[in-house]
């Protein structure tokens, strides 16, 4: 990357363009291995509004940034906002993901805020397009534990879907679809 020329005459001067490359690289090399994304969701209610009382119930958004600290573990840090009619909630989560195997990984979880707990989830693949994770979650306010599975398969290239069991005090079942491609994603779920 480095060009020799009539503007580089000098010893000084290339010493300091070769720095300036290899800080360069070094900034590239920490850009690889660390990765924050975000996410903004808005609930709305086509019968809500319908009834006259507007079509927006709510509102959520996410940040994490992800980073590799060996080959095998990573770390994510995280925080999230919802608001829902007059009411808000917030939580700080930090993840520590170990790859136990080409198909397999646990995931140790601890979040802080209106739903503090800590949780413990592994996954696996099943095929080339199926996984299926189990977790167990316990609340630190009130000592409830909850049970999770989820089996996901992939569609398409840009298309997934996915069925949840909760088990807990708020137990739930789901079925969902979640649409990413380069500078769009979207995402659905039934749940009852």
């Amino acid at each position: 990357g480095l060009e020799l020329g009539p503007k580089l005459n000098k010893a000084e001067e290339i010493k300091e363009e070769l720095e300036r490359l290899r800080r360069r690289k070094e900034q590239e090399n920490l850009s690889a291995h660390v990765q924050p994304s975000g996410l903004i969701l808005a609930n709305l209610s086509l019968p809500q509004f319908l009834d006259g009382d507007g079509i927006m119930t709510g509102m959520a958004m996410a940040s994490e940034v992800q980073s590799q600290i060996s080959k095998r573990n990573a770390i994510a840090i995280g925080g999230n906002l919802a608001v829902r009619g007059n009411s808000g909630d917030g939580a700080a989560t930090a993840v520590l993901r170990h790859q136990i195997s080409s198909g397999s990984s646990i995931e140790f979880m601890a979040s802080a805020g209106l739903r503090a707990l800590i949780g413990v989830q592994t996954s696996r693949h099943l095929s080339l397009h199926s996984t299926a994770t189990m977790g167990i979650t316990m609340s630190l306010r009130d000592g409830s534990i909850n049970l999770s599975n989820s089996w996901t398969r992939q569609l398409s290239e840009t298309l997934n879907g996915n069925i949840e069991l909760a088990f807990g005090p708020e137990s739930s079942v789901a079925v969902g679809w979640q649409k990413k491609e380069d500078k769009m994603s979207a995402a659905g779920e039934i749940k009852f």
